[in-house]
């Protein structure tokens, strides 16, 4: 539909392992790599049909994703869901000419460099 219509904006949410590696994440982070770059290819194929696409790589949110996870973490540093949402509109309601192509946000507490 995106195609004929000649416009979309596809969101992908990727989190930070798909730009950092992790030790002992190795299938987690080379499967997170895949998305980023079958979302990279599908960008470039897609342009042409002003279709755009975004990559939110955000650090630890706060969601209920958590609430049945058995590592220990310390769910008050991180991101909140209304950070992440707000994000994400920013990217939807950005100009028509304006391409947000990479969102980075992280917790304080989680920076990677």
């Amino acid at each position: 539909m995106m195609k004929e219509r000649k416009s979309g904006h596809i969101c992908n949410v990727i989190g930070i392992l798909g730009k950092h590696s992790m030790a002992m994440g190795t299938a987690y982070c080379a499967s997170k790599f895949g998305v980023v770059g079958f979302s990279k290819c599908m960008a470039d194929e897609l342009r042409r049909y002003g279709i755009k696409f975004t990559l939110f790589y955000f650090g630890g949110v706060d969601s209920p994703f958590w609430d049945n996870v058995s590592l220990k973490v310390d769910r008050s540093k991180m991101l909140s869901t209304s950070t992440a949402a707000n994000a994400i509109m920013f990217a939807l309601s950005a100009d028509p000419q304006a391409v947000p192509m990479e969102i980075n946000i992280q917790p304080e507490s989680h920076l990677f460099f």
